[in-house]
């Protein structure tokens, strides 16, 4: 069956191991805390409260494995693609691995991206991010022995650095909602067993000194009191990757991140638009 096939099949029983993934997935699901807004919580809290509870709710209500198709993923997790990142992957002289690092699955049932009908633009744009950073520091990705993602998304960029052949300790820190969304992912396409699921902190599994600390649009839209608990992780880094927006509601994001680079003094720093997303930048940082 071809991949086509597969992406426009119709809806089908689960399979026996499909049926058990599920019913994990729902049981950690229900048994997480309730979820509360206080009267003095932030827009970014309250924003992402309110991204938790639906995502809650749809694991309840829908069928997970069509995930990708929820509107509260696509509107979070889930960028459509821009042709300028195809391009930039295309023109690489390493194009041949990107293409293979970029292949899609039929897990969540991800729309497809036209020009490249076997990857998906949200796999494209993971993928032009990493080739960012390579080409503004000396960071090779298959080399690296540590990733610390601090907001994983559903998993797809720990899935495309299995996919470059990274064979590292690799750390999600993200809320419990979406670490559940990434195991289940993750599991689905037999990634999961050597990647680190954390939200406290304190957990000693968080590695302090990582080769990498990535975060793409998530710490930009974070609480500024969780900003902070992440810095000393950011000064202790080989390279950093950063992609935010200016402005996130009511914070003012270039500001944030001038501020934080006299926090690191161990980390040369490049600030580097995203010409065809304006207003978007990719903080790139490497230890001298």
């Amino acid at each position: 069956m071809g991949w086509r096939d597969r992406f426009h099949q119709v809806v089908h029983p689960p399979t026996a191991r499909e049926r058990k993934a599920i019913r994990t997935l729902r049981e950690k699901m229900n048994a997480l805390p309730a979820l509360t807004i206080s009267s003095t919580a932030t827009k970014p809290e309250r924003a992402w409260t309110e991204f938790r509870q639906t995502v809650r709710n749809s694991v309840s209500a829908k069928d997970p494995r069509y995930f990708l198709r929820w509107p509260v993923i696509q509107h979070t997790m889930f960028y459509p693609g821009h042709p300028a990142e195809l391009a930039a992957l295309q023109s690489a002289p390493s194009w041949g691995m990107w293409r293979q690092a970029i292949l899609e699955s039929p897990a969540g049932f991800p729309q497809r991206y036209p020009a490249l009908p076997e990857s998906s633009g949200n796999l494209i744009h993971h993928a032009y991010a990493l080739w960012a950073l390579e080409q503004n520091t000396t960071c090779i990705t298959q080399r690296l022995k540590t990733v610390f993602e601090f907001g994983g998304g559903y998993g797809s960029t720990a899935r495309l650095f299995s996919q470059l052949g990274f064979n590292g300790t690799y750390i999600i820190f993200d809320l419990p909602e979406f670490l559940l969304l990434q195991e289940f992912f993750l599991e689905h396409m037999n990634k999961g067993e050597s990647i680190e699921f954390v939200s406290d902190f304190t957990d000693r599994r968080i590695v302090p000194h990582p080769d990498l600390f990535l975060a793409a649009w998530s710490l930009s839209e974070s609480p500024l009191e969780v900003r902070k608990k992440m810095i000393p992780l950011i000064k202790g880094s080989q390279y950093v990757l950063i992609a935010y927006q200016a402005k996130f509601q009511d914070v003012d994001n270039e500001i944030f991140f001038k501020t934080l680079r006299p926090q690191a003094p161990g980390l040369s720093w490049k600030s580097v638009p995203i010409r065809h997303a304006p207003g978007n930048f990719f903080l790139i940082g490497e230890r001298q």
